[in-house]
């Protein structure tokens, strides 16, 4: 399985190096929000250590997020809703495994969560929970890989959610500030990579994202990279 890496734009501190997958067999400890959960590793029957798993392929809305003012901030009601909808779909004591990338700065497990054969990650965006996020990295994202079925999964449940106006999409309280625009804005953090629209290929200023659907959004982390894969940059 080809597994996604989506990432946020400036503030999650994931790795951007590749990462051999490493499949890792555990048990559900605690589910911290929508798209961050400790696991119980197991090795031979016997728990070894906990890993916390920062989720790769979406991206939840806060519940809490340290700003820049030294103070705890969330956008309710969807962080909570978000992690609810996480706890419908997984419980303590849940035998998972979980398809690792390595770290990230803050030494969390960068991975994907696979529980009863059904990704973890892909539902939560199915079902309006979260949104899919991905970031095109020199020395990972080709054009095989942008392109492949199995991203396009993440791409396609975003706009299925969307067009049934379920979670953050329901029109009578729809989440008005992605994810990583929220933490951009109480962490006073400034967007720097450039947008790209999956579907027409068009690429724009970092500072133009809402040019692009937030169901097909691609981020590159220079144009040069962008352009190799066929996106054409659109200026103001």
């Amino acid at each position: 399985m080809l597994v996604v890496l989506l990432v946020c734009l400036s503030s999650l501190g994931f790795s951007q190096s590749s990462h051999a997958m490493v499949v890792e067999k555990g048990i559900v400890s605690r589910l911290v929000d929508g798209d961050t959960a400790h696991v119980l590793i197991k090795e031979n029957r016997k728990v070894t250590r906990t890993i916390k798993v920062r989720f790769l392929s979406i991206d939840a809305p806060e519940e809490h997020v340290l700003a820049s003012n030294g103070k705890m901030m969330g956008q309710l009601p969807w962080g909570k809703n978000s992690t609810s909808t996480l706890n419908k779909i997984l419980s303590l004591g849940d035998s998972v495994s979980v398809e690792t990338y390595g770290l990230d700065k803050y030494g969390r497990t960068l991975g994907e969560i696979i529980y009863n054969k059904e990704n973890v990650n892909l539902d939560m965006v199915e079902q309006g929970a979260a949104i899919p996020y991905i970031i095109c990295t020199d020395d990972f994202c080709t054009k095989s890989y942008l392109f492949s079925k199995n991203l396009g999964k993440f791409f396609h449940a975003c706009h299925t959610a969307k067009a049934a106006q379920v979670g953050i999409f329901d029109k009578r309280n729809p989440l008005k500030e992605m994810p990583f625009e929220f933490r951009a804005r109480v962490q006073k953090k400034n967007f720097s990579r450039y947008v790209g629209n999956i579907e027409t290929k068009e690429l724009f200023e970092p500072s133009d994202f809402e040019r692009v659907d937030v169901c097909n959004r691609v981020f590159f982390e220079n144009l040069s990279h962008a352009k190799k894969l066929g996106f054409n940059r659109v200026k103001n």
